[in-house]
């Protein structure tokens, strides 16, 4: 089983961001953009793991949820992945949430550590994935607009529960079924 870690938008969150991926389809067709039900913040992808370990996988990540109320984020700007790039591969909208959510994503980092997971070799950067581009340069008139959007808040909301995923990739992308949730108390 493919797996990841994740925090999932409710509804109106996903609805919201869908109203600007619409608008952005229309100014570039080399993007995959992602769909409503795709829309989350990763905390941590753990790759292929076997069925016996999801048990000890839940456990671990209700251990790390208990410690932890629910928490308010943000969504505010826009960016791209590399950062500042004539040609990004990845469009996303920031996750501003103070220093609960770095204080989480350590926690699940450390507890999966010691189950032998490796931690990431990169800096912890909370976003909601937009679109991945498969087609460079974008055309300017996408570039030019996503960029008035850098400070732009859209939209605040708590969150509540981290929810384990399983991802199944497909010819039309990736399918994304919850395995178990760990509520935050």
């Amino acid at each position: 089983m493919r797996i990841f870690i994740a925090f999932d938008f409710d509804e109106q969150i996903k609805r919201d961001m869908n109203k600007h991926i619409v608008r952005w389809r229309k100014m570039a067709s080399g993007v995959k953009w992602v769909g409503m039900h795709g829309m989350h913040l990763t905390l941590k992808f753990l790759g292929s793991i076997g069925p016996e370990k999801l048990p000890l996988l839940r456990a671990t990540i209700e251990k790390a949820a208990s410690h932890y109320s629910p928490f308010p984020i943000k969504l505010k700007g826009t960016g791209s992945f590399p950062p500042r790039s004539r040609t990004p591969r990845v469009l996303w909208i920031g996750i501003e949430a103070g220093p609960t959510l770095s204080s989480l994503h350590t926690e699940i980092e450390t507890r999966l550590a010691r189950l032998g997971f490796p931690r990431e070799s990169h800096a912890f950067h909370p976003h909601l994935t937009l679109g991945r581009v498969k087609k460079s340069p974008l055309p300017a008139i996408l570039t030019e607009d996503f960029r008035q959007y850098h400070e732009t808040v859209f939209g605040e909301t708590l969150f509540r529960k981290i929810t384990i995923f399983q991802s199944r990739l497909s010819s039309s992308g990736a399918q994304y079924s919850p395995l178990a949730e760990a509520d935050l108390i």
